[in-house]
Formats: C-alpha cells, sequence, structure tokens
C-alpha cells in the first residue's frame, strides 16, 4: 500500500517550512550539486525518472525544474502547505544541551540516548523522515516502480541531508527556566555579523541559528534571491564552489560510522564546541519578544574565520553523504546498512 498512496509520514513531511532555511537556498542547492556530481552514473540513470514525476499531493506542486538534484533538493522549502500545522519539525531534532553541560564532556552513547529518546517522545523529526525517505527509495531501486510518494521521497532526501548537517538542527540549548532555545533561533548577537551574499550586499545577521544558514558567505545567499538569479550564472557558482569545496575537502576521509544517527551524535558536538562554546549568557539576560542577547567570546572577524571552514566541511559532507546514501540503496536495496527496520512499521 505505501507505493500508491501518501503515508502519515509523508503528509507530515509536507510542511510549510521555518522561515530560516537550513543554508538558504544555495546551500541547499549545492548539497544537491555535490551529490549529484558524486553520484554513479548508473544511480542517477534509475533517479532521473523520479526527477520527472510531477508532485500534486496537498497542494505541494513543484515550483522548481525537475531535471537536477539542485533544484530539487530546495522544494521542501518550497512546500506552502499552510493547512497542515507544525510540519516544520522534520526538518531539526532538539536534542536537548543544558546551560551547565555546555563545558563539560559529554560521551556519544549519552548523546545518542538523548536523541533517541527525543525522537520517541517527538517522532516525526530530521532523522524519522530520513530514515522514512530511504526506505521508500530502497522499494524503488527494488522494483523501479515509479510513485508520487517515492519522488517526494527524493526531494526529501535531497534537502534533508543539508539540514542535518547544519549543526543547529540537531540540538536545543535547555536554559534553567526550562526554555529552549529552538536551535539558536532565539539568541541573538549584540555584534552582528556582516555577510556578503552572492549579489555582492553586505547583510548584517545577529540571530544564531542565521549567522549558521548563512556562515558560507560568498556560496549561500536567500531564498528570495536565489530564484531570481539565471539558472546558468547558479550553475557557475555551484560549479565554482564545488571545484573550492573538492580542493578543501575532497582527500579527508570520511571517518564517521555510516549511519544518519551517528552523523548527527557527531554534529551535536560541533554544535557544542564550535557555537555553545563561543558564546557568553548571562542570566538573567535581557530579554525581548522572546530573544536572548548573546556575546561572542572572540570578535565577529575572528569567529567567522574560524567557523566558516567548520560549516563549509558540513555542506561537502552533505552532499558526498548523499550520494553515498543512493549509490548503497541501488546496490544493497532493503540491505543497506544504514536503514533502521525498528522505525519503518511507526513511519507507514
Amino acid at each position: 500500500m505505501y507505493r500508491h498512496t501518501f503515508s502519515k509520514c509523508a503528509v507530515l513531511c509536507l510542511m510549510w517550512s521555518a522561515p530560516l532555511q537550513a543554508w538558504w537556498s544555495m546551500g541547499h542547492r549545492l548539497v544537491g550539486y555535490i551529490g549529484e556530481r558524486r553520484l554513479d552514473p548508473q544511480t542517477r540513470v534509475l533517479l532521473e525518472p523520479l526527477l520527472q514525476q510531477p508532485i500534486n499531493a496537498y497542494n505541494a506542486t513543484l515550483t522548481q525544474s525537475l531535471s537536477s538534484f539542485p533544484d530539487a533538493a530546495i522544494w521542501m522549502d518550497e512546500v506552502k502547505n499552510r493547512a497542515i500545522p507544525d510540519l516544520h519539525k522534520n526538518h531539526y531534532i532538539n536534542t536537548p544541551l543544558y546551560l551547565n553541560e555546555i563545558h563539560q564532556t559529554l560521551t556519544r552513547a549519552d548523546v545518542m540516548d538523548r536523541m533517541i529518546r527525543t525522537s520517541a517522545a517527538s517522532p516525526y523529526n530530521v532523522l524519522t523522515c530520513l530514515n522514512w525517505s530511504l526506505y521508500q527509495l530502497a522499494g524503488y531501486f527494488d522494483d523501479q516502480q515509479v510513485t508520487q510518494e517515492r519522488a517526494t521521497a527524493l526531494r526529501y532526501l535531497l534537502h534533508l541531508m543539508g539540514d542535518l548537517l547544519q549543526p543547529l538542527h540537531i540540538i536545543s540549548l535547555i536554559l534553567p527556566d526550562g526554555q529552549n532555545d529552538e536551535g539558536g533561533n532565539k539568541l541573538r548577537l549584540t555584534q552582528p555579523l556582516e555577510v556578503e551574499n552572492l549579489d555582492r550586499k553586505i547583510q548584517k545577521v545577529e540571530k544564531l541559528h542565521m549567522v549558521w544558514d548563512s556562515i558560507l558567505g560568498s556560496i549561500t545567499e536567500d531564498a528570495e534571491h536565489s530564484t531570481t538569479i539565471p539558472r546558468n550564472d547558479r550553475q557557475e557558482v555551484l560549479a565554482q564552489a564545488y571545484q573550492d569545496l573538492d580542493t578543501k575537502f575532497g582527500n579527508q576521509p570520511d571517518t564517521d560510522i555510516a549511519s544518519i544517527p551517528e552523523w548527527a551524535t557527531s554534529l551535536f558536538f560541533v554544535a557544542q564546541t564550535h557555537i555553545y562554546q563561543q558564546i557568553k549568557i548571562n542570566l538573567p539576560s535581557k530579554e525581548e519578544k522572546g530573544h536572548i542577547w548573546v556575546e561572542l567570546v572572540t570578535s565577529p572577524s575572528e569567529y567567522k574565520s574560524t567557523v566558516t571552514p567548520v560549516a563549509q566541511q558540513a555542506i561537502w559532507k552533505g552532499g558526498v553523504r548523499l550520494a553515498g546514501l543512493l549509490n548503497t540503496l541501488r546496490v544493497q536495496k532493503f540491505r543497506a546498512p544504514f536503514l533502521q527496520k525498528q522505525n519503518w512499521a511507526r513511519m507507514l
């Protein structure tokens, strides 16, 4: 039945996205571009029918070309199905980090346990949506039957591999009064960072979550500008960005265990080290309309120079792992080691 009707998870994945899209539009395009460049030719040929399959479920029409990974990768943020509330949850998972733990050494087992418990309490999140997508695509590689559900699953995978590698989509800081910072969305810098976008405009960014969405500077931009840049120009930008990142990271082995929860756990520690340990929160803090003002430990320029390579590597890993997942699924189908069978029944 899952091949012919949209499952509950598919409904809950078709969401009106949060205003701040991870990595912004061009960052997601770049993850898709890297993934497409590193696909096995046989995998790319088999996926072409899914890229061409129209998707009309729940008024979620495709607003971008179906023919390429970069265009399909931003579809999940283009879905404007306002009739289904709170579906943005599938872009992230709020694994808790408590304020007094920011400088503590946590074990991977502890973080993984927190992530599992968080997922169980709120089962519609980036991890379960990715797992559902992989299950659908494993079935497609098994019988190559094209359905809207599988075409949607490919677009989820293209987008969510970018979301997964944005550290603030994995973690939420818990303050003493019990409120969480919503992945840095409530934290505002007293000294905004200046970011140069593709259109050469300088934008001051003060929200911590947006800092990490925009930290790639010249190879990211917001969704509004992304769709107005001529497609050929976008392709040139993506091709140059790919070459730059390949030069920096292409020869570095990916030592993380090949499972999505392990990748998410690694990003939890990136957020702890490169984000939360680099700010000062003075409680009681000045609070205004739900925002908490924080200071960087270093100067804004020093912070950008330190964390930009971290963000760039996350984008690169997102694209490389995207290709790896799809290539492995084509060969191993339901035997792929990263499929989490224990979640399938709940997600279908």
